[in-house]
């Protein structure tokens, strides 16, 4: 017959290692939610850079411009600031480089729109529209897919209940 103090053992045994199981599921809940949260951050912000963008090329107004290409600026740093962060929330070296190479997608997209913006701000509105239809056009695809890819990955693998990437 056993023991109380074994059967005391036993069940403090059991409630630590549920309490642990508890406490490591949700770390891991939280910081997949953290970073498909960031990563539809990132997204949010580089498709309102891209709104901002076409809205100093279509603008001929100084102030409205300026306005604009204010906003352009502030989304680009959130967009910045979000990949900056998913980086950092990279447990993997490979999940660090993909989100490296996100980054690296994003600011040469940023680039050509930096480009296309400055031309507007000149009225130049026929070169920027050219740059931001033309190679700009094909780095947003560029960089839309690959934030969607990775938003998707994020969340789908962890809604599936699988180790997301």
């Amino acid at each position: 017959m056993p023991h109380y103090h074994d059967v005391d053992g036993l069940v403090w045994l059991a409630k630590s290692g549920l309490d642990t199981l508890a406490q490591t599921s949700q770390e891991i809940v939280n910081v997949h939610a953290a970073r498909r949260a960031t990563a539809l951050m990132a997204k949010a912000a580089v498709n309102e850079a891209t709104i901002q963008e076409k809205n100093v090329i279509i603008e001929t107004r100084e102030t409205e411009m300026r306005a604009f290409e204010k906003r352009f600026q502030e989304a680009k740093q959130d967009a910045v600031e979000a990949l900056d962060t998913l980086i950092d929330l990279a447990d993997t070296p490979q999940r660090r480089t993909t989100n490296e190479g996100l980054k690296r997608t994003v600011l040469e997209f940023f680039a050509i729109m930096d480009r296309s913006v400055a031309d507007a701000l000149r009225n130049e509105n026929e070169a920027a529209s050219k740059i931001s239809n033309g190679e700009g056009r094909q780095l947003r695809v560029k960089a839309s897919e690959a934030l969607e890819q990775r938003t998707v990955r994020v969340g789908g693998r962890c809604s599936a209940g699988t180790k997301p990437s």
